[in-house]
């Protein structure tokens, strides 16, 4: 006992210093040592952490320009050849009927899609749209702006999983019960992509009012709208299958961005009769200025939600080669795909029972499965692209309409060619960089018996280890 009062007396023992010593303490300066490991161990670490944000920006724009291309590609496969795909699958399907055999039904449910949102476009007006919206106070404005981005996000991923259900079922039908089934799920779907266009529709046109205004106060509601999904995004917890899912949402909205810019100048440029002077004194700046603001903030959103979720910028590469390899395997089975349908696979634990035969040599050319693999839906877009381009140059022959097909499908075909010989090539590089192949199984839910179904990341955002 006595020994133990004597170690808490020296436990409480504090040094007495005077006035003149504490405050010299105060400027005292610190000269570290060459051959002191431990200060080189911590500079290391901390130069990792504040570099790898810049190398982390390189190998996102890398990662968000294969993206976009291949949103575009997938984009152009669904004008030009999903209706040519139609057209074939009607003797299958007529085979089908004859013999109570499986109908491929997706191709053609996917064009009466087509056709009822044409339809609704043809009866929307943009221009009283456009003047309504440009007539609210800055309040309603700023209301509109944020329910926009809200229902977007909501319409998005309620009308993929529709459209995934719809076209899983239509590869499936056969009978009755399932065509019926197909009929609900196809007015469902229709319904859902239809809302979901009104949502884009009205953002666009909102932004569109953004960009014509006088005044920068407008414009600066759109801005700062954009850096508050930086304060959604940073102070999240994300693992690294929930980042790469933020990564696809990131490239489907750029890409999304990016057209709705475009045809926003191709709008403004034919009401003031294409004047180059216009377009380069006011045009250029404000477009300008809104593209890089996204581009910006996707910069900030994800250097700081690595750096707090402790994740490398290794994982970009992981994506890279996930992105890379889902698109260019055509051999693999459906459930393999890099989406929601191997999520749920996955959630019942029968992922690991599935095989697949790599073939990195060829894109795949069934855009329903790379529509799944990419999450990318792109019918509302393509509504609205048809409604600004035909109300803007008033395309009313059909043989204009076919050049315009035959040059996309040309333009199509030697992108796809290109793509693909990037795609391998990265790929190849990165099988080299990479220390092992990244496991698709990582980067979805977790199966049943793991007891969890969202695993968290390895370390929290204050870069402790999770036990």
């Amino acid at each position: 006992d006595d020994d133990d009062d004597d170690n808490a007396e020296e436990v409480i023992q504090f040094p007495q210093q005077s006035f003149f010593s504490t405050l010299w303490d105060h400027f005292a300066i610190v000269v570290g040592k060459k051959e002191d490991k431990e200060v080189n161990m911590e500079y290391d670490i901390i130069s990792s952490r504040f570099w790898s944000s810049f190398r982390l920006i390189g190998i996102f724009e890398r990662l968000m320009f294969f993206g976009t291309w291949m949103c575009w590609d997938l984009f152009v496969d669904v004008i030009c050849t999903l209706p040519i795909k139609a057209v074939l699958s009607v003797v299958p399907i007529i085979k089908g009927i004859l013999t109570n055999t499986v109908m491929p039904l997706q191709y053609v449910a996917q064009i009466v899609i087509i056709i009822a949102g044409i339809w609704f476009m043809e009866n929307v007006d943009i221009s009283y749209m456009y003047h309504n919206i440009r007539g609210q106070s800055t309040i309603k404005y700023y209301v509109l702006i944020n329910m926009c981005e809200v229902f977007d996000k909501l319409c998005s991923t309620f009308a993929q999983d529709v459209t995934d259900t719809l076209i899983l079922k239509a590869t499936q039908c056969r009978g009755l019960a399932d065509f019926t089934m197909v009929l609900v799920l196809l007015v469902v779907a229709i319904l859902a992509i239809l809302a979901h266009t009104i949502v884009v529709l009205l953002q666009m046109v909102a932004l569109n009012v953004a960009i014509n205004s006088k005044t920068s106060g407008i414009l600066t509601i759109i801005l700062s709208n954009q850096f508050l999904e930086v304060k959604s995004s940073v102070f999240k917890r994300l693992n690294k299958s929930s980042l790469y899912q933020l990564v696809c949402w990131d490239v489907r909205e750029r890409f999304q961005y990016f057209l709705m810019l475009a045809l926003i100048a191709i709008r403004n440029l034919s009401a003031y009769a294409w004047d180059i002077d216009y377009f380069v004194d006011f045009l250029l700046g404000n477009l300008a200025l809104a593209y890089g603001s996204e581009v910006v903030v996707d910069w900030f959103k994800h250097s700081f939600v690595t750096r707090f979720n402790g994740v490398t910028y290794d994982a970009y590469l992981e994506y890279e080669y996930l992105l890379c390899y889902n698109l260019l395997d055509v051999k693999k089975p459906l459930s393999f795909t890099e989406g929601r349908v191997r999520r749920v696979l996955r959630q019942f634990g029968s992922y690991s029972n599935i095989t697949h035969t790599a073939c990195p040599n060829t894109f795949c050319t069934d855009c329903c499965w790379l529509l799944l693999a990419l999450g990318f839906l792109p019918f509302p877009i393509m509504f609205i692209v048809y409604k600004f381009l035909s109300s803007t140059f008033k395309i009313n022959q059909i043989s204009v309409w076919v050049l315009i097909w035959c040059t996309l499908m040309t333009l199509k075909v030697l992108g796809r060619q290109t793509l693909c010989k990037l795609l391998h090539w990265r790929l190849k590089r990165l099988s080299k960089k990479l220390k092992k192949r990244p496991n698709p199984s990582d980067y979805g839910c977790a199966n049943v018996e793991d007891g969890v179904m969202f695993p968290l990341g390895p370390s929290d955002r204050f870069g402790h280890k999770i036990t």
